[in-house]
């Protein structure tokens, strides 16, 4: 529950699930991340989603739940972190936690208000960070979801034309049509058997070469080799893990699997960072 009090020192193990991270080693014993509610003033943004804040006196790295924002030298990255800057730097905020309360890397996960607003929500809505599930910390990711569609609506953002450099060529009209995300047997053992389509809806040749894949969380990605071209109407298979790249054929050359069991997004990106298409799913 999203409006969790703070955790008793008794059953303070209970507060943090196996999936989240250490917590700091100066973290208050009996409580050890803020309830709903529990102000903080921003002391420095370090990028679109991630800033430090002093909190009941200890400096703390506060990761906000539910987005996903660029990257540094990803498109829109300086603008993301510019943007969470006007909307928290210097400010007293207000810090509400969900189910986890640290990551792996011991940073406090939050929705952060600032003057009466969702800073995650707002960075959805302008199109400067995507709206990702960080199950089971999830209780306000419908609003985030919501708001990422708006901002796709109006192409704000990450999803307006030309947003990242040179639009994309007109005509270009390429799907993601499928993604093979659990194969037989152990996906480890099958990553070949992991795939997903693209699909080239124009009347012409489409150049891919330079053109990226991700997954939801950027940690995956693929780039299609120099000069790759998809015949018009042509259909591609990347599969993730290793062989001889051929005609409609290639290959990530993972070690382990791409998509997510429980559900994931991929991106296929222009050369400049553009998204040219994108597709969902949930296991």
């Amino acid at each position: 529950r999203v409006l969790a009090a703070f955790c008793l020192a008794a059953a303070a193990a209970a507060c943090q699930s196996p999936a989240s991270g250490p917590a700091p080693a100066d973290a208050p014993a009996a409580a050890p991340g803020p309830a709903a509610g529990k102000e903080a003033d921003v002391l420095r943004i370090a990028d679109g989603d991630t800033l430090a804040v002093s909190l009941d006196g200890a400096e703390r790295t506060v990761r906000l739940i539910g987005v996903n924002a660029p990257e540094a030298g990803e498109c829109l990255a300086g603008r993301a972190r510019e943007r969470l800057a006007e909307l928290a730097a210097g400010r007293r905020v207000r810090l509400e936690t969900d189910q986890e309360l640290y990551d792996r890397r011991g940073r406090l996960l939050a929705y952060l208000w600032a003057d009466g607003a969702l800073v995650n929500e707002a960075l959805a809505a302008e199109g400067l960070a995507l709206a990702r599930a960080y199950p089971p910390n999830t209780a306000r990711q419908a609003a985030l979801r919501t708001a990422e569609e708006a901002a796709r609506r109006a192409r704000l953002g990450l999803w307006a034309p030309g947003a990242c450099g040179a639009p994309a060529p007109d005509g270009l009209r390429l799907e993601i049509s499928e993604i093979r995300w659990n194969p037989p047997g152990p996906d480890e053992e099958n990553l070949n058997g992991e795939y997903l389509v693209i699909v080239n809806l124009a009347d012409r040749p489409a150049r891919l070469g330079g053109f990226t894949l991700r997954d939801e969380s950027s940690s995956n990605r693929y780039r299609f080799p120099p000069g790759w071209i998809l015949p018009a109407g042509g259909r591609a298979t990347v599969h993730s893990g290793s062989g001889q790249d051929r005609p409609g054929r290639l290959y990530w050359g993972s070690s382990r699997p791409i998509w997510n069991n429980s559900g994931d997004r991929a991106f296929l990106l222009d050369p400049s960072g553009g998204i040219a298409a994108e597709y969902s799913y949930r296991g």
